[in-house]
């Protein structure tokens, strides 16, 4: 499994991080598990059907590290 905490200056950022990941799931159309705490946005991978970690995990990480830089 792939985690990552971002934090950002408010909620409505965090937000818009997590509408920037969305479009790159569905472009990838392999999707993270997504955890909304105020300000703090968990975004999880894994390929369940695997069993672990994929080509499609690590592309989709390289993404959402895109979405959070253009925060």
């Amino acid at each position: 499994t792939l985690m990552k905490t971002y934090t950002f200056g408010s909620f409505a950022d965090g937000i818009a991080f997590v509408n920037r990941v969305a479009r790159a799931a569905d472009a990838s159309d392999h999707h993270p598990d997504i955890d909304i705490r105020y300000t703090k946005i968990t975004c999880t991978l894994s390929t369940h059907d695997a069993g672990g970690i994929t080509e499609a995990d690590l592309k989709l990480a390289d993404e959402i590290e895109k979405a959070a830089a253009k925060s």
